[in-house]
């Protein structure tokens, strides 16, 4: 089997990868978790939630690491959507952005040591409304966080004529985002030196947010800075950055296919060539990681009523 004869499957399997129904013969992952974590808001409230006008409220927002990776301080930060009527009650222009107080780790099940958590708190004046009136308001908490999703696996390599009743596996880290990769053929079948396979990478949005690209949202990098950016173009948004450990033997043919890759929905496919190196003699596994870096934020409303005095 020649690299030509291999591409020549590639066309078809990317219709069938964008259509969602690639066959057993592309099929080449565990399936993998329906629901995944990241930072994730467990308690947003306002006390007390129902008040008169001018009165103060106490506005908190609990997060914790609950995926499998570090969310590191710098990398973001808490943020508060309340309407502009309302007002800080210590005069503050950046009173509605918060930063992480320290790096969030997750759970250790080894050790037994629970994740992190962090808690932003917001002391807010209510607007005043006229005797008699009463308006219910939308306030929001947000979090943005940069975050990686990591898939390990073996792929067995067969050379041509030998029997191959094993195929790859991967498995993925738990995130906010999902990797899923397959392969064609699976396993790979090699005749020649430098024969390629197709390794495709679906990264799926499980998480309920939103995705942009890594690096966008924290501090500032000027050495002790403590001023916050978080402003996304649109260009930046639902675009993933992926990049793999490669074992010795194999190389992508072009590894641009990883660099910026763009979720429509909450899919991205990356559609790769990869080359083996040498025709293996015998069965020659290789043990690979993919990394999926990105920027995410998720939020949550609460409802605050506000009546005249």
């Amino acid at each position: 089997m020649n690299r030509q004869t291999i591409a020549t499957a590639i066309p078809l399997i990317a219709v069938m990868l964008i259509a969602g129904c690639v066959g057993s013969a592309g099929q080449t992952t565990e399936p993998q978790p329906a629901e995944g974590k990241g930072l994730v808001i467990t308690d947003f409230s306002a006390v007390p939630s129902d008040l008169r006008s001018a009165m103060r409220t106490a506005i908190t927002l609990t997060v914790e690491n609950q995926g499998d990776q570090i969310a590191y301080k710098t990398r973001g930060l808490g943020l508060l959507l309340i309407p502009n009527e309302w007002n800080p009650d210590i005069n503050n222009a950046n009173w509605k952005i918060q930063g992480y107080g320290k790096d969030l780790s997750p759970a250790d099940s080894v050790t037994g040591r629970p994740a992190d958590t962090q808690m932003f708190k917001w002391n807010a004046v209510a607007p005043s409304l006229p005797r008699g009136q009463s308006f219910t308001y939308t306030i929001t908490g947000r979090v943005y966080y940069d975050y990686t999703t990591t898939s390990r696996g073996i792929i067995p390599v067969y050379p041509y004529g030998e029997a191959s009743p094993q195929t790859a596996t991967f498995t993925s880290s738990n995130g906010p985002l999902q990797i899923e990769v397959q392969l064609a053929p699976n396993p790979p079948i090699v005749e020649n030196d430098s024969d390629t396979f197709s390794m495709n990478i679906i990264i799926t949005n499980v998480g309920g947010g939103n995705v942009y690209k890594s690096g966008l949202v924290g501090l500032d990098s000027l050495a002790n800075s403590s001023t916050f950016h978080y402003d996304i173009s649109e260009s930046d948004r639902n675009v993933v950055n992926l990049s793999w450990a490669r074992p010795i033997g194999l190389h992508m043919f072009d590894e641009s296919c990883l660099n910026g890759v763009e979720l429509v929905g909450d899919k991205a496919v990356a559609l790769c060539d990869v080359v083996v190196e040498k025709k293996p003699y015998a069965v020659q596994p290789y043990q690979i990681s993919i990394y999926a870096t990105y920027g995410y934020y998720t939020e949550k409303p609460i409802s605050v009523t506000v009546s005249g005095k």
